[in-house]
């Protein structure tokens, strides 16, 4: 506490050496919470006579023209942490408050996820994000069902605390979330089923299913996944046109995060006439005729198939393309009803880039909002 011992030991010597660290611009945080510390806890000439710390505090958060919040957070740290710990880790006071504040009661805690942070190279941010994802995990192992599993059909999963990253792709598309294969298999796969993914994409729903231990818990139990694509991202998942028919005879339950509609165009496989994101709409609507009917044909009675899909914004044709309908109307007709809906928002304004700015600019000129929200349609075959 180099700055305080400067001054003599008393109230004005205090505020003197508080105001010359204040004018400091970085790295004065842990001396002016050790100042206030000792102020309120050491007899000094000139103190306030209030016996009353938060009054002390105040009178010298004014007096030293310190925030009174940001001081109260100095002297938690500085109280939290020994002065052989703070220069322990290359990390900046930001971790060093998020982790105490995570932790307020336990520093071993806290000094494990700044050990952790530096060995990682997190941001503070990143180090928090992490916590909090140990957090839930750790909440969710006391409870019978996991948390992953929703019980409502609105199924906004928080990027932060995806169970599951994105398997490493080519191009990095053909990704949803696991969390929503966890929770159609959950709802939709009995034990044994036989369950196909002909859209397998990135492989995700594998992922999803060596993890089921995680999101079944107790209930865990095993059935045959089987995963297909039109242009293969992973060896486990085998080549397949689903528009030449069903890659199986049967499936009980059968799963698609089709290509959205001129969303992707061009991004699984640029020169491939049958993949549905290069199509038309007319070709887009054909396809899902087809591949309606070949699912149908691969399932017996009450067996069920979903379809994930949002609408397309079309902003040339001024009109929205309700992509969802067709997808409804094409399998009523192949043989199915609709037998359940689930919203999961696809959170495209987290990009918060030039691009996303340009268009949600080009949505207001329109007036034709963009769709943020994919249908999870799940039909049931009559």
């Amino acid at each position: 506490m180099v700055a305080l011992r400067e001054q003599s030991i008393s109230w004005d010597g205090c505020i003197k050496a508080a105001i010359e660290l204040r004018n400091q611009k970085d790295g004065a945080q842990w001396e002016l919470g050790d100042i206030a510390n000792q102020v309120v806890k050491v007899p000094m000439v000139g103190r306030p006579s209030s016996t009353d710390d938060r009054v002390t505090v105040t009178a010298f958060a004014q007096q030293s023209g310190i925030d009174k919040q940001s001081l109260n957070v100095y002297m938690r740290n500085s109280a939290f942490y020994h002065p052989s710990m703070r220069g322990y880790f290359n990390l900046s006071y930001s971790h060093y408050d998020s982790a105490r504040r995570a932790y307020p009661k336990s520093l071993e805690d806290a000094m494990d996820w700044l050990e952790q942070a530096e060995k990682c190279r997190w941001s503070a941010v990143e180090m928090v994000t992490q916590i909090m994802i140990s957090k839930a995990r750790t909440a969710d192992d006391d409870l019978e069902f996991s948390s992953i599993i929703k019980p409502m059909d609105n199924w906004n999963f928080d990027p932060s605390r995806f169970q599951w990253e994105q398997q490493n792709t080519t191009n990095g598309y053909g990704y949803i979330p696991g969390e929503i294969y966890a929770n159609c298999f959950w709802y939709f796969v009995k034990p044994g089923d036989i369950a196909v993914d002909p859209m397998a994409g990135s492989g995700m729903a594998q992922q999803v299913y060596d993890d089921r231990a995680i999101w079944m818990k107790s209930y865990e139990y095993e059935f045959d996944l089987h995963l297909f694509d039109l242009s293969p991202q992973q060896e486990y998942i085998q080549q397949h046109d689903l528009l030449t028919g069903f890659p199986l005879e049967y499936a009980d339950y059968i799963f698609m995060d089709i290509p959205y509609f001129r969303i992707v165009k061009k991004q699984y496989s640029p020169d491939n006439s049958h993949d549905l994101a290069n199509m038309k709409l007319e070709g887009f609507l054909n396809a899902l005729n087809v591949i309606s009917a070949n699912c149908c044909n691969a399932q017996e009675s009450g067996g069920k198939c979903t379809i994930v899909s949002p609408n397309y914004a079309d902003w040339k044709e001024n009109r929205v393309i309700m992509i969802t309908q067709f997808v409804v109307d094409a399998f009523r007709d192949a043989g199915y009803e609709l037998y359940h809906k689930a919203y999961a928002t696809r959170r495209i304004q987290r990009h918060g880039d030039i691009q996303m700015a340009l268009q949600n600019n080009a949505a207001k000129k329109h007036r034709i909002m963009m769709p943020d929200i994919s249908e999870v349609m799940t039909f049931v075959k009559r």
